[in-house]
Order: C-alpha cells, then structure tokens, then sequence
C-alpha cells in the first residue's frame, strides 16, 4: 500500500473516509500513515533474516517466502514454518480491522504442504506465528496471516487462546506505544529423544526455569484430521507435526535491545493460576537469545553488531516490556 501524501490526508480527515491510515486503535488516537516497504529487503538490511544450521533439514525443502509484512520459512517435511519474521510499528498495527475467516493453503511446488483437513477434528487450533491482530491497519494484512504456512498445531485451552494470546497481546502494546519492533516467532520442534528439554535457573540469566514438552507431554506429535470421534487419537506419520513449544524473539530498534520467550505447547492453567497476573506468570517464560537458539538450530538477528549481539544473546535485557 503506497503512503498518503499530504493532500490525501487532508482530504481523508475533511472527509472522514475510512483507510487503514487513519483507523483508530484501542487507545482511540488516530493512526499513523503505513509507509511503503519491501518487507524482506526490509528485514536483511536491518536484523537479517535467521539462519538455520540443521543438517537434519533438507535445504531444498525449505523455502522462505514473503507476504506484505511477513516473510517465513516453510519446512515440507514438518509441513510447518521454522520461523515468521515481521516488522511491527504503530502504524502496522494500529487499526480497527476485524480478524477474518478462513484459512488459504501456501503452495510450494509439489511439496508437500499442510491443509485445512489436517486441522479438522485434530483437537489442535490453526495458532498463528504472526498474530493477526499485529496487522490491525490493513484488512488484507490481515488476511495474509491465515495462511498454513503461518500456522502451526497448538494446544487451544490453556496456551493459544490464552497465555500466548496475552503474549502476543503485550508486544503488540510495545508497538502501539511507538516503538519499531522486529519480531521473529517459531515452533520449538520435539527433541529427537522425544524428551523434555529443561532450562535450568542457574543455566540462563534470566532466572526461571522452562520446561519444553517431552513426548508424553503431547496428545500427539503430528495431525492428519480425521472425524469428530478420532481426530484427537488419528495416527498421522506424515502429518503435521505438533510443535514441542513456542518461541518468540523481539528486537526493539530504539534501544538496541533483545529479549526472548520460550513456552510449552501444553495447557498452562493449572501453573498460571498460581500467579496473581497473568503477566507475572509469561515473564516465567522469559529465555536468552542463546537458549532459543540452541532449541531451534536458527541464528537470529545475525546483522547487529558482534559485541551486542554477544551480550543481548545471553544475557536477560531490561526492556520497556520488562
């Protein structure tokens, strides 16, 4: 979408004509014209794309791929993305756009990709890398997130519709107060023991300890759908593989600063209710770069420079979210 000049923006505001740029966010102040941008010249020239090291991955069945305001991995073999990198401004995401229906399969030649039917009857949502709502501004942003390659199977109660909700939720509020953020956001596949993967308090600087999900953990480590009576218990070998957990890094660009979040794909009701806030209990969630990176295989934010990006990697930020 081009940039409003002037003229147009005093016409729209004469006029009181409805455009992304001049929606109104929840704090009721106007929104900011969208600049025009290459979303993925955007990202290599600033942070740079993540980069997978992962001999285990075929590199012909990955294919990155970019929306207006997203680029993706996709991996064929998981049938899921390996990460979903966005720019958020205030002006992405401030709008009062609603969230659309439908999801649109991502074709990638004759490799295998996942499918509506696949999550029908699983027992898992369609949960979004990229929220939605970080696209508030444009209706068609919005609908460029409902993509399979976007999505990957997550636990309903207790995790996508809540916690990691309330996640996405407060990065959001980062950008709607005015702050540039890139955002890269992934599943943390099953380790290849099928145990659970611990981060210890005296191994990160950040003080909590995480618990990744081991295969008896999960309900199931890939989805195929299936009917109302088996979809939750259908084997599915080629399926689409139910992620471990969640990962979500945050490059704020004013300070030059890093954080990291890394969840469970589980039902987090039962630990969560035990903090006053919900927020108290998502900063127990909060990682190093570093331990994201070794859960992933992926190098984040290769472009910044070395010695910050040293310390932001391991270390544990204060930060306006934080």
């Amino acid at each position: 979408m081009a940039m409003f000049n002037s003229i147009q923006l005093a016409f729209c505001l004469a006029l009181g004509c409805t455009t992304a740029a001049l929606g109104h966010s929840s704090d009721g102040k106007p929104c900011p014209p969208i600049k025009d941008i290459d979303i993925r010249a955007e990202l290599e020239a600033t942070v740079g794309l993540p980069i997978l090291h992962d001999d285990r991955i075929d590199e012909n069945r990955v294919k990155i791929r970019c929306k207006s305001r997203l680029c993706f991995a996709h991996n064929s073999e998981t049938k899921t993305p390996i990460w979903v990198a966005e720019k958020m401004t205030r002006a992405i995401a401030c709008g009062d756009n609603s969230r659309p229906k439908g999801w649109k399969e991502e074709v990638f030649g004759d490799l295998p990709r996942a499918t509506d039917n696949d999550y029908k009857y699983s027992g898992y949502a369609r949960g979004h890398n990229a929220a939605s709502d970080d696209f508030k501004s444009t209706g068609n942003w919005m609908k460029e997130t409902f993509t399979f390659a976007n999505s990957v199977p997550q636990v309903q109660n207790g995790f996508n519709g809540s916690y990691w909700r309330f996640l996405e939720e407060d990065v959001k509020h980062l950008a709607l107060s005015g702050h540039d953020l890139y955002v890269i956001t992934g599943p943390i596949p099953l380790a290849d023991d099928g145990e659970a993967y611990e981060i210890e308090p005296s191994g990160q600087s950040c003080k909590h300890k995480v618990r990744i999900a081991g295969r008896s953990d999960l309900r199931q480590i890939s989805i195929c759908g299936g009917t109302k009576n088996d979809g939750s218990t259908k084997k599915c070998d080629a399926g689409v593989a139910v992620p471990a957990g969640m990962f979500k890094v945050v490059y704020l660009a004013k300070y030059n600063r890093v954080f990291a979040y890394a969840a469970a794909n589980i039902d987090h009701k039962p630990f969560g209710k035990k903090f006053s806030h919900h927020d108290d209990y998502i900063d127990t969630w909060r990682v190093s770069i570093r331990d994201v990176e070794e859960l992933t295989n992926l190098q984040f934010f290769p472009n910044l420079e070395k010695r910050q990006r040293q310390v932001d990697k391991n270390g544990c930020i204060a930060t306006p979210r934080h």
